[in-house]
């Protein structure tokens, strides 16, 4: 196998308790190819002292002004020395090996916009759990395999890819557009959804990353959105501008649909039942009728019982003030 180096992207901000460890699964890596670019996002606690403290050659701090994940990540991509770029969240873990994996990729499939590896989901409690991805049963009998409908794969299950198991081609980049700045959430499906406008992407079914859901200070659990997330809105928008198969058309649809639907069952989940309601009412969300009508129902029913303690409130604050 041709021997590559590797540039490695990590956007930090606050994440002294995690650090450390993920950096570590970087340098126990089995293919040692690779440089580390640490973009510090204006970080305001340890996490920048404890990177300075590991003594490698191949890790470089870069330090600048808050500006959110995006422009982080495209500070490394703008600094990368390689031609391949991998990008690893401050709080996420590769197993050892990740990079050989994305190298024996690369060489089988050297067309592709992007290579990507299985992972798994890690809760609060060290649990493991194998994302559940919607490949069809010949690729989930593959070893590693190339695959172009990403969108209906996307819509029908976990994404088939996740921030910190993808590397991405820099001529892709340059060609397509790095992380949009401007989008609180979503901004890594913006960029995955143009990729698989253009290219296929290869994948290998070995589990090598780890997500890590219980990680302090992630924007997901911090955030719920209130609409339609811009990535979405975007593609939506394009469906009738770009000249696409109509069987692409509808695995967007039902790619978009599938969002609606999972922001929908956030704001359920926070007890913000007429948002949900909102959500679901659009057409799209009509793709998945099993789903939307178990949502809608829950939703309701949450918005009915809120109404009703509302109403008790005030009944009891009336007898108080009568009394």
């Amino acid at each position: 196998m041709k021997k590559r180096y590797f540039s490695i992207v990590i956007p930090l901000f606050n994440k002294e308790k995690e650090v450390a460890t993920t950096i570590d699964s970087v340098r126990k890596q089995s293919y040692p190819y690779f440089e580390v670019l640490i973009i510090d996002d204006g970080s305001t606690d340890n996490s920048v002292a404890i990177v300075e403290a590991l003594e490698d050659s191949r890790i470089r701090v870069v330090k600048k002004e808050n500006g959110g994940v995006s422009s982080a990540r495209n500070r490394g991509i703008a600094l990368a020395a390689y031609n391949h770029i991998l990008f690893l969240d401050a709080d996420d873990e590769w197993l050892p090996e990740h990079l050989f994996e994305i190298s024996k990729l690369i060489e089988q499939y050297p067309n592709a916009g992007a290579y990507a590896t299985d992972y798994w989901f890690r809760d609060s409690s060290s649990t493991l759990r194998k994302a559940k991805i919607a490949f069809n049963k010949h690729q989930q009998s593959e070893k590693d395999f190339q695959f172009d409908d990403y969108f209906r794969v996307a819509s029908e299950g976990d994404l088939p890819i996740h921030t910190s198991a993808i590397c991405i081609p820099a001529k892709v980049l340059r060609q397509l557009g790095d992380f949009p700045e401007n989008d609180i959430m979503g901004e890594d499906q913006d960029l995955w959804a143009r990729i698989a406008l253009h290219y296929p992407i290869a994948f290998s079914n070995t589990q090598c990353v780890i997500y890590n859901l219980a990680a302090d200070n992630r924007a997901c659990t911090r955030i719920i959105p209130k609409e339609e997330c811009p990535f979405s809105k975007r593609l939506t928008q394009q469906l009738s501008a770009l000249t696409l198969p109509m069987k692409l058309k509808s695995q967007i649809l039902d790619y978009t649909a599938n969002h609606l639907l999972h922001i929908a069952s956030q704001n359920v989940s926070v007890g913000d039942h007429l948002t949900a309601l909102t959500l679901l009412s659009d057409d799209r969300t009509k793709r998945k009728p099993m789903r939307r009508a178990y949502w809608k129902v829950i939703a309701e029913l949450g918005k009915k019982l809120n109404g009703l303690l509302v109403r008790k409130r005030q009944y009891i604050n009336q007898r108080k003030h009568a009394s």
